[in-house]
């Protein structure tokens, strides 16, 4: 998932003829403060900490969404692209957002989805916890962890250790991702406006010091 923000610099800088290369940079500048600026106040604060609605805006669970954005500036001919993009760990977001994707999940190389339950199972895989798998009669199969407790018990005159079972991992054939829509049309003026002020700052920065 990802947003662009495209700047055509080449009538700016024909107007600072002098400078070039002070207006230039500061375009970029402005830019990337830009889109810092509505990465952190309006996607991560304003939709990734909490839901807003039962249709836009998502809970924090693993912070994996929140942490996965990144702001990146690049040179394509005479135009600076800035892109505000969201990391393949986060694929989840691209079903929550798509009008269309919203939807079941199905597991592509499992027979079933390993949901985690657990606060210690969040953002983690099956694979870093030594798991026993359980099907409880009538429910959805468990992959669950068992804990040693602190001190021990007697039976029949021998001492045996005591064990905690923690349901990790819930086992589902599929799951059900709704939409609820964390970026939407608003958030493309909010953003231009937050571009332009910080262009509009830079480029004054710049003006003073030349």
């Amino acid at each position: 998932m990802s947003l662009e923000y495209k700047s055509n610099i080449a009538s700016v800088i024909e107007a600072w003829k002098r400078k070039p290369a002070a207006l230039e940079k500061a375009l970029e500048d402005g830019l990337r403060d830009g889109l810092y600026a509505f990465e952190r106040q309006n996607i991560v604060k304003g939709m990734l900490s909490g839901r807003k609605s039962a249709n836009y805006g998502l809970n924090t669970f693993t912070g994996n969404a929140r942490n996965s954005w990144t702001v990146s500036i690049d040179r394509r001919g005479i135009d600076t692209v800035g892109r505000i993009s969201s990391a393949p760990r986060a694929w989840y977001l691209k079903v929550h957002q798509h009008y269309n994707f919203a939807g079941y999940i199905r597991p592509r190389n499992a027979q079933l989805l390993a949901i985690p339950v657990h606060p210690a199972a969040r953002g983690r895989s099956t694979k870093d916890f030594d798991l026993i798998f359980i099907k409880p009669a009538g429910k959805p199969p468990l992959l669950i962890r068992q804990v040693r407790r602190g001190g021990a018990a007697q039976t029949a005159g021998k001492e045996r250790r005591v064990l905690r079972e923690d349901i990790m991992f819930v086992l589902r054939p599929r799951v059900y991702v709704p939409k609820r829509l964390y970026l939407y049309e608003e958030f493309g003026i909010q953003g231009r406006n937050l571009i332009r002020v910080n262009i509009l700052e830079r480029l004054k920065d710049a003006a003073s010091k030349n």
